[in-house]
């Protein structure tokens, strides 16, 4: 049966004139119809009929109440041969079609229900207080759950044992399907849950009076404000089909769908239970009960009394003698039936999908009809005539084609053969465009907005934008201006050992090998790179999509789809892409490769490859966004992006790219050499703290760690106490910029500077400076760590050290050391009595001395000894310094003269004479 919204709907309508319906001979055969397609894709077509027209007309039976006729009449004549029998009230099981096989449903008790009822078929009952119960079922177990309101808290939670459970009040139950249902529907009699077609499901199913039943039923299918009898007749019919339909299972006997016949239940409810809407009337009420128990019998059985909403005016015979094929004097003279009559529009393309092989629709044949009532009677075999061939259907269904019924002809002129006519012709009669497509197979007809027109060796496409033609396997394999491809947009043309054809959207490649499409950003990439002819070549494969992303294997590479333009992936990149886990880390590409420099580049979902005569590397993230590309400072990747600490680093030709929450910095030049040489962002200098800035060449960056200089090709690290100590008074003006790292010396470091160098030792920190600097050996030579800052003495300079020190003056430099040095300190330095030396030390035996303009100065012991003035005059007469040795102390004042004591002797000398002891 057919829902109650169609007949409504068909009662809301404005009346068509009712034509003559004047019956054909059954017997007669009448010619074929054919109908091309029409330009405009569709036909216009005149219909008769609403459903399959057996037994009662519901349309019929309202007009014959209208003429005056009893509803036991009205039966009679639809059902001829059968007579009214009488049957008891009986209980119906009716299978909720839309809880078909569920595994929940939510059931509650009508507004003024004290309580309801749960327990197994044929065990006992549990009586629970009103509320929401919400049921699942595994295996043979039921469970309920009990909430007071929607989606509230489960207040009790049940099990009950058994294939079936049953769930009642004294007044019916409503039924939902989810517990935050906020309203369902209110069946009479009980609910009874009963196994599904899967495991732990289960149908549910309203146990209710044959007569209750009814009073679902019946408004469903005829509009309460009918004629009474035309009602009564439709409760009769209802009556008698429900018990001779046949549909009895284990569970239930009928169901509540157009496939049995609508039954609605009583009303609507709210989450309370409270009526919102009926679906009851009390006039269907009164045709049901004053029909009660009635039937219609044939053969001492019920008797399966079909209807349908209008027969059109001549009824179809159907499976029992009582449902014949005869004229129906009664539908179609009814206020408000449009559709015993009607008109609709059947669009070819809709028929085209009955092709074979997804074919374009040539002509559409109605091969044969009934030949009963108008029109010459309902159509019973169609034949369609597509490029793909032909097909024949049968069946009402199919050849109803989505409209009312399959009893309709096309307002058309029966297709007398194709013909070329208006700009077609004109295209067409241009060149030698006849003689290579033939004759014209099929009239043309409207695609899109363009027209289409079928010959004996291709098809012509003509758009608002241009007229082309397909030809020979070209014309077969292309899918129409609705396919992926769109319109034509050129001709056929050989490429290589193949052939192209170009489409709005796409084209068309056919080689010996096969033949592929190519479609959207995808074919506006192939077409960039140069088509067949091309770096691609021909395609070795269609396209395949997944996740609204497509990709295509030529010959010479890939291209992928990326916005409006796709993205060729080939030689060197696609192999190196191809490796591990490349693609999924990068993603797809979004453009093509380019030239730069002196090598390629190709951007990525998640990231771009360069790729450079020297190596591949890809940029990523964050990281990628930053990066300039191989004509900034940074160069060409030289390495793939890696954490360190907590942030990340990527290592470029030139320079590095260090990115961490805080920041992002680069590392160039013999600054970037310099960093990692101290081991990078995770050695002693850690990440920048800010960007390198220059100022006459010279450049220096900041680092958690310490400062970086830029200096020839390898740059220089301050870093520790030693950059604390620089950064002190005039030091980084008096000695310039470092020019390397600290090395570590003995116990201690040093660093060399543009001006100087400095050395730290665990006692002190000094430097020594210009030609002082480059006079001093280190802490590994004889004067060890400095001891002082250099210091001007008369007219040169001297600077101190742990062993010694180290005089400069314009006519030469010299060391004093060990003992000497202390000898030297002790009579004043450079600014005493000495002076300056006049040369080095010299030793012999393991003695030194040492020559300064005020004298000698001997090594001795730990403090040397001093020899000058009238006592080095007097040592150097004759053999005295054999017989005396060497001075082991300075001299020293004593009343009238002076002493010094030598290795041999004392000698005291006054201005009177020289004595030895």
């Amino acid at each position: 049966m057919r829902a109650l919204r169609s007949i409504l709907a068909a009662g809301a309508a404005v009346a068509l004139t009712v034509t003559a319906l004047v019956a054909a001979p059954s017997s007669a055969v009448a010619a074929e119809e054919r109908y091309a397609v029409p330009v405009d894709g569709a036909w216009e077509v005149e219909g008769r009929g609403w459903g399959h027209g057996k037994g009662l007309s519901q349309w019929g039976a309202q007009g014959a109440a209208l003429q005056g006729l009893s509803a036991d009449a009205i039966l009679g004549f639809y059902y001829p041969g059968t007579t009214s029998g009488s049957v008891n009230n009986r209980t119906l099981g009716v299978q909720l079609t839309s809880l078909a096989s569920t595994n929940t449903v939510t059931l509650w008790a009508p507004a003024g229900q004290t309580a309801i009822s749960v327990g197994v078929v044929g065990g006992a009952e549990r009586t629970l207080a009103p509320g929401r119960l919400t049921i699942t079922r595994d295996g043979t177990t039921y469970t309920l759950e009990r909430r007071a309101t929607v989606s509230g808290a489960v207040e009790d939670r049940l099990s009950f044992e058994g294939a079936q459970l049953r769930v009642r009040t004294d007044a019916g139950v409503a039924a939902a399907k989810s517990t935050t249902s906020s309203g369902g529907t209110w069946y009479r009699g009980e609910i009874r849950l009963a196994p599904g077609s899967a495991a732990d499901t289960f149908d549910v199913v309203n146990d209710v009076p044959l007569e209750s039943y009814l009073r679902g039923v019946v408004p469903r299918e005829a509009p309460a404000s009918w004629h009474p009898e035309a009602l009564k007749a439709q409760a009769v019919a209802a009556r008698s089909y429900v018990l001779s339909e046949g549909r009895t299972t284990k569970y239930f006997n009928t169901c509540d769908s157009t496939q049995c016949q609508v039954y609605g239940g009583r009303a609507t409810v709210d989450a309370a239970g409270k009526v919102t809407s009926t679906k009851e009337d009390p006039r269907t009420d009164t045709a049901i009960e004053q029909t009660a128990g009635i039937v219609r019998m044939y053969g001492g059985q019920v008797a399966f009394t079909q209807f349908s909403s209008t027969n059109g005016g001549y009824s179809r015979a159907g499976t029992q003698p009582y449902m014949v094929a005869r004229p129906d004097p009664y539908t179609g003279t009814a206020p408000g039936d449009n559709r015993t009559v009607w008109t609709d529009t059947l669009k070819a393309s809709d028929v085209a999908r009955h092709c074979p092989s997804g074919g374009n629709l040539r002509a559409l044949v109605i091969a044969a009809r009934d030949g009963n009532g108008a029109l010459g009677g309902r159509i019973t075999k169609i034949r369609l005539e597509c490029t793909t061939g032909t097909v024949e259907l049968t069946g009402n269904t199919t050849l109803a084609f989505g409209m009312y019924s399959h009893w309709w002809v096309p307002r058309a002129p029966v297709d007398a053969g194709p013909v070329v006519r208006g700009g077609m012709l004109a295209w067409y009669s241009q060149g030698d465009r006849a003689s290579r497509l033939g004759d014209p197979v099929a009239n043309e007809r409207r695609v899109l907005d363009g027209v289409v027109q079928e010959f004996e060796r291709g098809t012509v496409y003509m758009s608002p934008r241009s007229t082309w033609a397909t030809l020979g396997s070209m014309d077969g394999l292309y899918g129409g201006p609705s396919s992926v491809l769109g319109w034509p947009a050129g001709d056929e043309r050989s490429v290589r050992d193949g052939f192209v054809q170009r489409f709005e959207k796409g084209s068309l490649l056919v080689r010996p090998s096969g033949d592929w499409r190519t479609v959207g950003s995808i074919d506006v990439a192939f077409w960039r790179n140069g088509g067949p002819g091309g770096v691609l070549g021909f395609p070795t494969g269609e396209q395949s999509c997944s996740g609204g992303q497509c990709v295509q294997h030529f010959a010479g590479g890939r291209v992928y789809s990326a916005g409006s333009g796709g993205a060729v992936l080939r030689g060197g990149m696609l192999s190196w892409y191809l490796q591990g886990d490349r693609a999924s880390r990068l993603g797809w590409p979004v453009a093509d490769e380019r030239r730069v420099l002196d090598g390629v580049v190709q951007e990525f979902e998640r990231g771009t490859v360069y790729m450079s005569p020297r190596s591949t590397w890809a940029t990523l993230g964050s990281m990628d966004g930053l990066y300039g590309g191989p004509s900034s400072v940074l160069g060409w990747p030289a390495g793939d992006e890696r954490s360190v600490r907590d942030g990340f680093v990527q290592r470029f030709e030139k320079g590095s790219l260090l990115v961490r929450p805080s920041g992002d910095w680069r590392t160039v030049g013999s600054i970037d050499v310099a960093f990692w040489r101290n081991g990078g962002p995770g050695g002693v200098l850690g990440f920048p703290t800010g960007e390198q800035s220059c100022s006459g060449g010279q450049c220096v960056q900041h680092f958690a760690g310490g400062r970086v200089y830029s200096a020839g090709s390898g740059g220089a690290v301050l870093r520790g106490g030693m950059l604390s100590w620089y950064l002190q008074g005039d030091r980084a003006s008096r000695l310039g910029r470092p020019v390397a790292d600290e090395r570590r010396v003995l116990d201690g470091v040093v660093q060399e500077f543009e001006r100087g160098t400095v050395y730290m030792s665990p006692r002190s920190t000094w430097a020594t400076l210009g030609s002082m600097d480059g006079l001093y050996g280190g802490p590994s030579s004889v004067l060890g760590w400095p001891a002082g800052d250099e210091r001007s003495v008369r007219d040169g300079f001297v600077q101190r050290f742990e062993k010694g020190s180290l005089l400069v003056r314009p006519s030469g430099d010299w060391r004093t050391v060990g003992s000497i040095d202390v000898a030297f300190w002790r009579n004043g330095g450079p600014g005493g009595v000495l002076g300056f030396p006049t040369g080095e030390q010299s030793c012999s035996g393991g003695q030194c001395v040492q020559h300064f303009a005020g004298g000698r100065v001997y090594s001795a012991g730990s403090g040397g000894a001093v020899l000058r003035g009238g006592m080095l005059s007097w040592y150097l007469q004759g053999d005295r310094a054999s017989r005396l040795g060497r001075p082991v102390a300075d001299e020293r004042t004593v009343a009238g003269g002076v002493i010094q004591q030598f290795e041999r002797g004392t000698v005291h000398m006054t201005p009177a004479s020289v004595r030895i002891r």
